[in-house]
């Protein structure tokens, strides 16, 4: 497979598609499980754990695409991407945009949630 060849218009569109159903997913969980416990009155020190697992895992989402310029729809057809964030069980992780593009495929295990102009940390 080579790598160097830029995917076509439709792949990037799929892949971009993916990505924002993806953070859109994470997103609902983690808006549904606040919402329920505000409907059933539990307060934030009493939630069960799984919506303190969401909450942690939207929060590190949420930072780590401010903190590396990284979008779930894509930057357009002239800006190609440095990193990618995936998510692996339960654990988001910043990695090269090669391996985001194996997880896309299904070449490698795990969720591409969104691409990066911030590259990899050294």
């Amino acid at each position: 497979m080579d790598l160097t060849r830029r995917p076509s218009r439709t792949a990037r569109l799929v892949v971009e598609g993916v990505k924002a159903l993806t953070v859109v997913a994470i997103s609902a969980v983690a808006v549904s499980t606040a919402a329920s416990g505000a409907a059933t009155g539990t307060s934030a020190a009493s939630a069960p754990e799984p919506a303190t697992a969401a909450s942690a895992l939207q929060a590190k989402v949420d930072r780590l695409m401010d903190q590396h310029t990284c979008s779930s729809t894509g930057f357009g057809p002239d800006v190609i991407p440095a990193s990618a964030l995936v998510l692996r069980a339960q654990r988001v992780t910043q990695v090269s945009f090669d391996d985001g593009w194996a997880v896309y495929t299904g070449d490698s295990p795990g969720t591409l949630l969104a691409v990066c102009r911030g590259a990899l940390p050294s």
